[in-house]
């Protein structure tokens, strides 16, 4: 969690000078749903999760884009869960 403040105080300081831009953080575990997440111990979940498969980072480029673009200005505060569906099951 620290690393994320202090990224985002060091992106912050150049957003000011220029006037613009976006932090878009990820928390590693905010959700515990990774490989290594103990809920991923079971070999049966993988057939539990809705996409049917776990992801790969090609799955998140469209949102990361999406996020980075001008098309996101106004989205602010959100929780962009993307998960194959594991936290709609």
């Amino acid at each position: 969690m620290d690393a994320v403040w202090l990224l985002c105080q060091r992106a912050g300081a150049g957003m000011v000078e220029r006037g613009a831009g976006k932090v878009n953080a990820i928390l590693p575990g905010y959700f515990r749903t990774g490989r290594d997440s103990p809920a991923y111990t079971d070999p049966v979940v993988q057939a539990r999760i809705p996409a049917g498969r776990f992801g790969e980072p090609e799955d998140i480029v469209g949102s990361v884009v999406f996020l980075a673009s001008r098309a996101a200005d106004y989205v602010t505060g959100h929780h962009l869960v993307v998960d194959g569906g594991w936290h709609a099951r």
